[in-house]
This record gives structure tokens, C-alpha cells and sequence, in this order.
């Protein structure tokens, strides 16, 4: 049996251990804002200049209007109308995974990890791979139509959901 837990609401790392057999996948859209003493620092000059990538700030509204099946990080965006997102909960396991999702919803990945992001250069576009395995939605309400996802409020509702597992 595959479970889907909404996470997009819930604070910190969450690991769950399934049963023999089953499937756990982490679902929804965090928004991360670095903190806006970096503004304007060399790192963010160079991203923003040489790679139109341009990061989002902690005191400026984050992007709320999409749900991802699997879990997505947003950090930034492009000219495009594109974001870039991360997800330490999907494919390659890597933390350092970036993907790429566009203004049709579609996602793709920009690097798994192998390759650092600025090693690709300016025309990192040019390698990206469509995800077939992910799946973007206008909101939590159009995903749940598809899968049977459940949204814990806090982790002790989610100790009581990991609880129905075991009764599965």
C-alpha cells in the first residue's frame, strides 16, 4: 500500500518507517526565504546576474500557489516564471537535488547532486530532465482528488495516523 502524508504545513524533518511492502510518500510545497541580511551579497549578485536564478527573502511573500506530489522545497526563481525547488525526499536521495518547475506545471530535474548547480553554467536549462514521477498541482484540493493524501495538523496527529498503518 502506498500512504501519502501531506507535509507542507508540518515544521522540520519527518521519517516514517513503513511496514514491509508499503510506500511512504511526502507530499506538498514549502516556500524557503533566505534570511535578508544575504540580499545583495556576492553569491546571490552572481546566481541572480550570470544564472537568472534570483532567490526568494524571508520578509517577502513566498509562493503558495501550487501543491507537488512528491514534497518540493521553493527557494527561488527565474525569468522565465519557472521555480527552482529542492526536495530532500525525492528522487536521488540527495539534499543537493534541484528541479525546475516551469509556468505549465511541468517538472523537471536540473542536477541530482552529481554535478554541482554552477558547474552547469549559464545554460542550465539546456540539460534538464522531464520527471514523469512528479506531479504539479494548483492546490492541495486538486491533489487530493488523485491521491489519497493525508494532512496531518500536528505531529501528534500524525502519531495517531502512523498508528493506522499498523493496523492496515
Amino acid at each position: 500500500m502506498t500512504y501519502y502524508f501531506d507535509l507542507s504545513e508540518l515544521g522540520g524533518a519527518v521519517g516514517i518507517i513503513a511496514n514491509p511492502g508499503d510506500r511512504v510518500v511526502y507530499t506538498g510545497t514549502r516556500a524557503y526565504g533566505e534570511p535578508a541580511k544575504y540580499r545583495g551579497c556576492a553569491l546571490e549578485k552572481q546566481l541572480a546576474e550570470e544564472y537568472d536564478l534570483h532567490l526568494f527573502f524571508d520578509d517577502e511573500p513566498m509562493p503558495d500557489a501550487l501543491y507537488t506530489v512528491p514534497l518540493m522545497e521553493i527557494g527561488g526563481y527565474d525569468s522565465h516564471g519557472g521555480l527552482i525547488a529542492g526536495s530532500p525526499y525525492f528522487g536521488f536521495r540527495n539534499s543537493v537535488s534541484l528541479y525546475y518547475i516551469n509556468r505549465e506545471k511541468k517538472c523537471f530535474l536540473i542536477t541530482d547532486g552529481t554535478r554541482n548547480f554552477m558547474e552547469l553554467g549559464k545554460d542550465w536549462r539546456d540539460g534538464m530532465i522531464p520527471l514523469a514521477d512528479a506531479e504539479v498541482f494548483a492546490s492541495f484540493e486538486e491533489a487530493r482528488e488523485k491521491y489519497p493524501i493525508l494532512r496531518p495538523k500536528d505531529d501528534a496527529e500524525l502519531m495517531e495516523m502512523l498508528k493506522g498503518m499498523d493496523d492496515a
